[in-house]
């Protein structure tokens, strides 16, 4: 057993889920939202910019924070 703190379970998410646990212990959860849903399990970095291709025009961290319930900094 490690007695630091690197090896923490991961919070329980059942399955279709529309929160996202980031794999980095330093990041908040955050919302999915329901276009990118099958993508659950990638990294958030991943989820953006699948969810901007799907926008179809070019896209402000403001609409990402908005759509992922993010900081509009951790959106840039």
């Amino acid at each position: 057993m490690c007695p630091d703190s690197t090896h923490k379970k991961k919070p329980y998410t059942p399955a279709g889920s529309d929160i996202h646990y980031p794999g980095q212990t330093n990041h908040d959860a955050c919302f999915i939202p329901e276009c990118v849903r099958q993508y659950n399990g990638e990294p958030l970095y991943i989820l953006v910019a699948h969810w901007c291709l799907l926008q179809q025009d070019w896209v402000q961290r403001s609409q990402i924070s908005e759509a992922f319930h993010i900081t509009a900094r951790r959106a840039s």
